[in-house]
């Protein structure tokens, strides 16, 4: 009898060490991807969520303050924060440079494209807006190209620059 109640307290002790190193391991999964996706959801969607999770929520807020800015400054500025904080999200600023009518501010989006890690969608972003582009956004985006590719052969078809 002593010896079944000994072998059932040590599985009882194994299954509570397995359940806690779960619960441990699920835990620490769930804080990795909380806070590598919310930082970016707030400043490319403005998902709230963040006030919730991250502790530099003054700083996001601001950053989307500036993007949302009227002053072409502040936009740039915004651009540049979000390019320190590693958040260049390619579909955001895609579509943020449809709706911006700075050229400056659009080599500035450009540029930021060639960091956003999505070179798909980067490509197809040049090879349909290049041929349409104003002049200066042109070289930015020749510049990015060859960054990414070397140049734009194969980005834009019939293109050998």
């Amino acid at each position: 009898m002593v010896n079944s109640s000994k072998t059932a307290g040590a599985s009882a002790i194994a299954t509570l060490a397995l359940f806690a190193l779960l619960a441990l391991l699920g835990g620490a999964l769930l804080g990795a991807l909380s806070g590598s996706l919310l930082p970016g959801l707030y400043l490319t969607r403005g998902n709230t969520m963040m006030y919730f999770f991250s502790e530099p929520v003054s700083e996001y807020a601001r950053i989307r303050g500036l993007l949302l800015s009227p002053e072409e400054n502040d936009r740039v500025i915004g651009y540049y924060a979000m390019r320190e904080y590693g958040r260049t999200d390619a579909p955001f600023l895609v579509d943020r440079f449809h709706r911006e009518k700075s050229l400056h501010v659009k080599r500035i989006i450009v540029w930021l494209l060639g960091f956003s890690g999505n070179r798909g969608e980067v490509k197809a972003f040049i090879a349909k807006t290049y041929r349409v582009s104003a002049g200066p956004i042109k070289k930015e985006m020749e510049k990015t190209a060859r960054r990414l590719w070397g140049g734009l052969e194969g980005v834009i078809p019939g293109d050998k620059k």
